[in-house]
């Protein structure tokens, strides 16, 4: 991003940020902040998505909200957490628990604990209670390794929650298009598929069990709009082996 943009931006988000922490009308499950709304976030600046104090986004928003339900926080039942791509949001809430031992992964990421391929982690089998993936799998040209990289990771009685933005009912990907065409015909230079609703079945093949969960209907409307959870991140995978 050029310098002038990123002060333009920068300005934006201070200003932003008194403004929307007038009032109480959204709050951050992670960290408690309360406003408004939440910042805009992404290139095309999509309101309400973005926590000024934590920095999560609705879909991360989503992924602290299940887990609570699924009684991620219940102090008697260990949890051996594995984030792909970690985020700062995540990594903190669950470093809150003594009866949780999270690991962040990634290529190179700042905030990554281990850096390895997700194709070929390069650790012990069958170790994860709980894999998170959010916005990752369209970004690995061979996707089906990395999910049975996911498989192999996880405990019998396991689960992984994957998230892939989804945009339409058929995945679309062509080998043979170039890097240089990825943001023209993917909608983001390192995206090298779009996935569809049908993407569930890619996971199927490689030794999942999937079930798809439909966001908007599995929350209240109320917990909906209290999180600003509504966006396009509106269907998580969650797999078992």
């Amino acid at each position: 991003m050029n310098s002038w943009k990123q002060i333009k931006r920068g300005v934006e988000r201070r200003l932003l940020t008194a403004l929307y922490s007038i009032g109480n009308r959204v709050t951050c499950c992670y960290c408690g902040w309360a406003g408004f709304r939440f910042l805009p976030a992404g290139d095309n600046r999509i309101p309400n998505r973005l926590c000024p104090r934590c920095g999560s986004l609705q879909r991360y928003r989503q992924l602290c909200l299940y887990l609570k339900e699924q009684g991620f926080e219940d102090p008697t039942r260990p949890v051996h957490l594995l984030e792909i791509a970690p985020k700062p949001c995540m990594r903190n809430y669950c470093q809150q628990f003594s009866h949780v031992t999270y690991v962040g992964s990634d290529l190179d990421s700042p905030q990554a604990q281990v850096f390895s391929d997700l194709t070929q982690m390069g650790m012990a089998s069958a170790v994860f209670d709980i894999i998170v993936c959010f916005h990752v799998l369209e970004h690995i040209p061979d996707d089906r390794t990395a999910i049975r990289e996911i498989r192999r990771l996880l405990k019998p009685n396991g689960y992984a929650l994957i998230m892939v933005p989804i945009n339409g009912d058929n995945t679309f990907e062509d080998p043979m298009i170039p890097p240089e065409r990825f943001e023209e015909v993917f909608g983001q230079s390192d995206h090298v598929r779009i996935c569809g609703m049908d993407y569930h079945q890619r996971m199927i093949e490689n030794g999942l069990q999937v079930e798809t969960i439909d966001m908007v209907t599995y929350f209240s409307p109320e917990t909906m709009r209290r999180f600003a959870l509504y966006g396009k991140d509106r269907y998580l995978f969650r797999v078992n082996p």
